[in-house]
C-alpha cells in the first residue's frame, strides 16, 4: 500500500509539470556518482549490548525530472545504488563479532524543491519517501530494509553542459522484510549516513 501511493504521488508531480508547462520550463537531470555512507546499529547479547559501526561504498546513478521557473525547481527523484557494506569486528561481552561484507542495491524514490543561484550555484532538498535497501549477496539474499530521509545538495554548473554534485543524505530504517515474507517493525531503528559526489545533465 505504501509502495502504491508512493508510485501515485511522484506520477502526480509528474503530471503536474506538464500542467504547468506553459508558465514553466520542463528538465530531466540525469546523474551518475559515487556513493560513501556510514551507520551504527545496537546489538545485544544477553545483557551486553554494544553499537555496531558500518561502511559502505559503490556507484550510484539516477535522474530528477521535473519544472522549473524563474530560478525555482521542483519535481520528482529517483535513484539507484551498488554499495558493498562492510561491518567492523567487535565483541559482546564473550562474543566476538567478525567482520563481514555484504553487498546491497538500494533505491531511494522521492520529491525535491531547489533554486538556481545566479552565481553559477544550485542547490536543493529531497524528501525520500521511500528507501528499500535489499541484500543481493548469497548470505540473506532478498531481505529488505525500508525506511525514508532526506537528502541537501549543491551543485556547481559553471562548466559546459554538465553540473558538479555534492549531496548529504539521512536515512532512517524502521522495517524489515524476510525474503518471501511480510513486512515487520525493526526492534532498533537504523540512520544510514551518505555522502554523493556526481555528476549530472541538466536538460531543460
Amino acid at each position: 500500500m505504501k509502495s502504491i501511493f508512493i508510485r501515485s504521488l511522484i506520477v502526480s508531480v509528474l503530471i503536474l509539470t506538464g500542467v504547468n508547462n506553459a508558465k514553466a520550463g520542463l528538465f530531466v537531470d540525469p546523474y551518475l556518482g559515487y556513493n560513501a555512507g556510514w551507520a551504527t546499529k545496537d546489538h545485544t547479547e544477553g545483557s551486553t549490548t554494544v553499537s555496531l559501526d558500518y561502511t559502505s561504498m559503490g556507484p550510484m546513478f539516477g535522474a530528477r525530472a521535473g519544472f522549473q521557473m524563474l530560478g525555482f525547481m521542483a519535481g520528482a527523484e529517483y535513484g539507484m545504488s551498488t554499495t558493498t557494506q562492510d561491518l567492523a569486528a567487535a565483541t559482546v561481552g564473550s562474543v566476538s563479532i567478525p567482520a563481514a561484507s555484504t553487498d546491497l542495491q538500494t533505491t531511494y524514490m522521492g520529491v525535491f524543491v531547489g533554486y538556481e543561484l545566479p552565481i553559477l550555484l544550485r542547490a536543493w532538498a529531497t524528501y525520500n519517501l521511500s528507501v528499500d535497501s535489499e541484500i543481493t549477496s548469497d548470505s540473506g539474499k532478498g531481505n529488505v530494509t525500508s525506511g525514508s530521509g532526506f537528502t541537501l545538495g549543491v551543485g556547481f554548473t559553471g562548466l559546459p553542459f554538465v553540473s558538479l554534485n555534492v549531496e548529504y543524505r539521512s536515512v532512517t530504517f524502521d522495517k524489515s522484510t524476510a525474503s518471501g515474507g511480510s513486512e515487520t517493525d525493526l526492534t532498533n531503528d537504523i540512520t544510514s549516513n551518505e555522502v554523493f559526489a556526481s555528476v549530472s545533465i541538466p536538460l531543460p
